[in-house]
């Protein structure tokens, strides 16, 4: 039988997130009230991302247990706590596309700068040091977003932008909060992936019942259709964080290079779909974001990385490649 390999798994997962991220942009474009719409948009996302994890919660229940590898209390909370970071940094996500539906290709190529903050906590925190081509690709990718702001000079435009950056912001947290609790004993990424969905889950829930209590109900969302694409924008974006967990089995550079390209998905499909008109300057700020975050992805890695990336269920850094994090030991 033939076994798919990471950089398949890779090309999924972003595949799966420009989509993702383009039915966000879809339901901002097609709703009477873009914000109205993109809040009750994100709380509908929240509730199917963990309804999609229910499959994966029973069958670890049923075979190794549910959470015996995440290795203590403190463990559970750093991940539980990165879950409801990525639900904020969605949240501003969903909004920062509801402010330019047509600057979702840009916005989203903004995402990537979440490695900037990650690299800076592990090397304040955790005392992980930068290589110069990580530098390089640093100053590479933030002078994408500056390239897009100035393209752009319309007040949305440069708000989503702003937003688009609070965003790689908040997952940046997260993500350094999974490696974190990585490298604090956890043996099992899934777990940490796990109690991530609980989080979003759970803030889900807790909205949808608080806007229905209010009166509110699910605002902006004008027919059954938005609900619908809400709905699968969030089962679309658990399945492609799964399909990056697989690509984790194989070197994370390439994989984490891939899947951080699908601001150009995003942008192909509004080129397909909607032929909306973007500036040179705007498309070349995109372009720089994505290139420097590939320059820090595929940065060279110190031996001891390298052995870890053989084995990534047992690897304390596994998900530092979802941050774009990159170790260097000497």
């Amino acid at each position: 039988m033939a076994v798919v390999g990471p950089a398949v798994w890779a090309l999924l997962a972003m595949l799966c997130w420009a989509l993702n991220n383009f039915l966000l942009s879809v339901v901002a474009k097609e709703a009477s009230s873009p914000a109205d719409a993109g809040l009750s948009g994100t709380f509908v996302l929240w509730v199917s991302t963990m309804a999609c994890g229910i499959p994966l919660f029973a069958w670890q229940a049923a075979t190794s247990g549910l959470f015996k590898g995440i290795h203590g209390k403190w463990n559970a909370a750093g991940a539980f706590g990165a879950g409801l970071m990525s639900a904020l940094g969605m949240l501003n996500l969903t909004l920062a596309l509801a402010s330019d539906p047509n600057s979702a290709g840009p916005i989203t190529a903004v995402l990537p700068l979440n490695g900037l903050l990650v690299c800076l906590l592990a090397w304040a925190v955790l005392g992980e040091k930068l290589t110069r081509l990580q530098m390089l690709g640093i100053a590479v990718a933030v002078a994408g977003p500056m390239m897009m702001a100035l393209a752009d000079r319309s007040g949305s435009g440069l708000k989503g932008v702003l937003l688009g950056g609070i965003s790689a912001s908040l997952l940046g947290a997260s993500n350094f909060l999974r490696r974190l609790v990585m490298t604090r004993g956890a043996k099992n990424p899934m777990d940490v992936q796990l109690l991530v969905w609980l989080a979003l889950g759970s803030c889900g829930v807790v909205s949808v019942v608080c806007t229905y209590m209010s009166g509110r109900g699910l605002k902006g969302l004008d027919s059954a259709r938005l609900i619908t694409i809400a709905a699968s924008s969030g089962c679309i974006w658990a399945m492609g964080s799964c399909c990056f967990q697989l690509a984790l089995r194989g070197p994370a550079g390439p994989a984490t290079a891939i899947a951080n390209s699908n601001g150009a998905g995003v942008l192909l499909l509004q080129m397909a779909c909607y032929h909306p008109h973007i500036p040179a300057m705007k498309l070349c700020g995109m372009g720089l974001c994505m290139l420097g975050a590939a320059v820090i992805a595929l940065s060279p890695k110190s031996v001891r990385v390298a052995r870890q990336q053989q084995h990534p269920l047992e690897s304390e850094g596994a998900f530092a490649a979802e941050a774009g994090l990159v170790v260097d030991s000497t």
